[in-house]
C-alpha cells in the first residue's frame, strides 16, 4: 500500500502544459521479449501505459491467453520521461507468459479504463476513505484537477509463433542458459552414521523456478541414506528483461558403511534456444572416505607389541586362566554376540527390502501406466473421479494425477507433481493451495521418505482440486484490477 501511495503522489499533479483532454491523453502498448519462442519457453510480456494528463479511477483488464500460463511479475514500474518537450509518466506492467502448445498463439489486447481529470471538478478519491483519503484531501487544496471525462483504450494484439518441442529431447527444457552449483558441509573425518549436508542449486535464464527439474533421484541411494528437504524456487526479472529462475534442493546424506563412497555425477540436459542444440549442465562426482562408526578393535601400540596394551612388560606372554571356567564363559559370550549380530543384520535386511519396495512401488506403476494406450477423449472417466476410486496407495495416486494432468491440463507425460500444479497454484485460492501443497508433500513423503499417508484424505483433496479446475475453465470471466491514480508530474 505504501508503494501504491507513492505512485499516486508522483502522478497526482501534472503541470498545465501536460494536460490534453480527449484523445491522446493516455495510450497503452504491449510487447514480447520474443515472438518466436519454443513450446514451454517462458518469455517476458510488457504492457506500457503513457499518461500525458491527470488520470483517476484507472483499472487494467485481466490478461488471458489460451494454451498458455500467465504470471504477474512484481509491481508496476513508474518513471518520468519527456515527450515533445512535455513531461509524461510511463508505467510498465510485467507478465511471464509460458506457451504450452506449438503453433500461432494470440495474446489479445489489454484494456485500460479510467477518467481524464478536468479542471474545476469535484476532487476524486481513488483511495476510498481512511488514512489515504485524509492525505488526499489535504493535497486537494493545491490541486486543480479532479473528476472528469471517461476513457477506454486498448493495447495492440501480439501473435506468438510458438516452435514445437524437439522430439529427440525428453524431458523438454528450453532455456537460454543453465548453471549448476553445489555446497557441501561435512566433518573433516566422516564416519558411518555421520550427517553430510549437500545443497544443489540450478540457475537458469528463460524459465520460472517451477520448470527446473529435481535431482533427488541422482543421489547415491545405495551407499547413503538420502533425506530431501522441500525445494526452494523462484524467479526474477533483471534490468535487461531476462527471466532468471533458480531452484535449490537440500539433502542430508548418511553413509551406511565404511570405505571410499562415491557421489555420482549429477547431470541436467536442456535445449539451448540460442544455439538450437542440446546442452548439459553437470556436477562432477565426489569421493568421500568414510571411517567405521566406532573405535577400531584390537589396536596395537606403535611398537607393534600387543602385550603392552594390557600393562605388561615388553615380550611378556599373557598367563593362562587358572581353570577352564573362564574359557567356557568367554566362548558363551562370543556365541551370544554372534547370534545378536546375525539377528540385527537380518532385521536390517528385512527393513531395507520393505523400504525399497515401498519407495519404488509408485515408479513401477508409472512405468506400467506409461506403456498403456492413451485414454480416448470419448471416455472422460478414464482419468477422472471414477478412476480415482481405484487408487489405494500413494504411488497409484501419483500415477493417476500424472495421467489426469496429461489428458486435461496438457502436462508432460511423466511430469513431477511440482510441475503439474505449477500452473494451478498461480490462480488458486488459499484453500486450493492448501489442498495442492498437502497432495505434493503427502505423496512425496510417502514415496521417498517412507512416511505413512492418509490416502483417503489425499483423494478428497485431489477431487476438490479437479472440481475447482473444471469450474474455472467453465466460468472464467475477465476481472479488472484496480490501479492507483495515473497522472504525469
Amino acid at each position: 500500500m505504501t508503494r501504491w501511495f507513492a505512485i499516486a503522489l508522483l502522478l497526482l499533479f501534472p503541470p498545465a502544459s501536460a494536460f490534453a483532454a480527449g484523445d491522446g491523453a493516455v495510450s497503452i502498448s504491449a510487447s514480447a521479449s520474443t515472438e518466436a519462442p519454443y513450446q514451454n519457453q517462458s518469455l517476458l510480456y510488457t504492457v506500457r501505459v503513457t499518461a500525458r494528463a491527470g488520470l483517476s479511477n484507472v483499472s487494467l483488464g485481466e490478461l488471458h491467453v489460451d494454451n498458455a500460463i500467465i504470471e504477474r511479475q512484481g509491481e508496476p514500474q513508474v518513471r518520468r520521461s519527456m515527450e515533445n518537450g512535455a513531461p509524461v509518466n510511463l508505467v510498465d506492467f510485467h507478465f511471464i507468459v509460458t506457451p504450452l502448445q506449438s503453433g500461432p498463439t494470440i495474446i489479445p489486447p489489454v484494456v485500460l479504463k479510467g477518467e481524464i481529470e478536468t479542471p474545476d471538478g469535484a476532487p476524486s478519491d481513488p483511495f476510498g476513505g481512511g488514512f489515504m483519503a485524509s492525505m488526499l484531501r489535504a493535497m486537494n487544496a493545491i490541486s486543480s484537477f479532479a473528476g472528469g471525462q471517461p476513457f477506454d483504450v486498448a493495447s495492440n494484439k501480439t501473435v506468438l509463433n510458438v516452435r514445437p518441442a524437439v522430439a529427440a529431447m525428453e524431458p523438454w527444457l528450453p532455456l537460454a542458459s543453465l548453471k549448476m552449483t553445489e555446497d557441501m558441509l561435512a566433518a573433516q573425518s566422516v564416519r558411518v552414521g555421520d550427517l553430510i549436508s549437500r545443497k544443489i542449486t540450478l540457475s537458469a535464464n528463460g524459465a520460472v523456478g517451477s520448470q527446473l527439474p529435481d535431482v533427488e533421484q541422482q543421489q547415491n541411494h545405495r551407499d547413503f541414506r538420502v533425506y530431501a528437504d522441500k525445494p526452494a524456487m523462484g524467479q526474477t526479472i533483471d534490468k535487461t528483461g531476462a527471466i532468471l529462475a533458480w531452484r535449490t534442493e537440500s539433502f542430508s546424506l548418511v553413509p551406511q558403511h565404511p570405505g571410499i563412497l562415491v557421489l555420482p555425477t549429477v547431470t541436467v540436459s536442456w535445449w539451448n534456444v540460442v544455439t538450437d542444440r542440446i546442452a548439459t549442465a553437470e556436477l562432477p562426482q565426489r569421493s568421500i572416505k568414510v571411517l567405521p562408526g566406532g573405535a577400531a578393535q584390537g589396536a596395537v601400540n606403535d611398537d607393534g607389541d600387543p602385550a603392552r596394551d594390557r600393562g605388561m612388560p615388553r615380550g611378556a606372554t599373557p598367563s593362562k586362566p587358572p581353570n577352564g571356567f573362564a574359557n567356557v564363559r568367554a566362548g558363551l559370550w562370543k556365541i551370544l554376540g554372534a547370534a545378536l549380530i546375525f539377528s540385527l543384520l537380518s532385521l536390517a535386511v528385512w527393513w531395507l527390502t520393505w523400504l525399497w519396495k515401498r519407495r519404488f512401488a509408485g515408479n513401477d506403476r508409472s512405468v506400467v501406466l506409461k506403456a498403456m494406450p492413451r485414454p480416448q477423449k470419448s471416455r472422460p472417466d478414464s482419468a477422472g473421479p471414477a478412476a480415482l476410486r481405484h487408487a489405494r496407495e500413494p504411488g497409484e495416486l501419483k500415477a493417476f494425477l500424472q495421467s489426469y494432468a496429461q489428458e486435461h491440463w496438457g502436462a508432460a507425460r511423466n511430469a513431477s507433481l511440482e510441475k503439474i500444479f505449477a500452473a494451478r497454484i498461480v490462480s488458486a485460492t488459499e484453500s486450493e493451495r492448501d489442498d495442492i501443497n498437502a497432495l505434493v508433500e503427502g505423496i512425496s513423503a510417502a514415496l521417498y521418505a517412507g512416511k505413512p499417508a492418509d490416502i483417503e484424505d489425499l483423494k478428497k483433496r485431489c477431487r476438490r482440486v479437479m472440481t475447482a479446475s473444471k469450474k474455472k475453465r467453465a466460468g472464467r470471466h475477465g476481472r479488472d484490477q484496480k490501479l492507483a491514480c495515473l497522472n504525469p508530474d
